[in-house]
């Protein structure tokens, strides 16, 4: 939960957590907060307009990607845990808003 403090709005974002780059034995660079969108909810397919373009700069990777269905698994977490993030959210708001009131 963040709270801006020049206009006083106050907002919540979901998603993957940062921090948790991992730099393979090849050199290439995972992160999940890269492509944690695409795991939860699918691409449609790739087909490249140039050949490069299903490159990674130094291997030619693909002609086209196939779609991907998607394998939720944010939406089933908080679906399970539904009541008790609301309740964390509506703490939240209650504190900024008690805070808020106090200046």
């Amino acid at each position: 939960m963040k709270t801006y403090r020049a206009s006083g709005v106050s907002v919540g974002i979901s998603g993957p957590r940062v921090g948790f780059l991992e730099i393979l034995a090849n050199g290439r660079r995972v992160d999940p907060v890269k492509y944690a969108h695409i795991v939860e909810f699918g691409r449609a397919a790739v087909l490249p307009r140039n050949v490069r373009a299903l490159s990674d700069g130094a291997d030619f990777v693909a002609a086209k990607a196939k779609a991907y269905a998607g394998e939720p698994f944010m939406r089933p977490t908080f679906d399970e845990d539904r009541t008790r993030a609301q309740a964390a959210v509506s703490r939240e708001i209650a504190r900024e808003i008690y805070k808020g009131a106090a200046k």
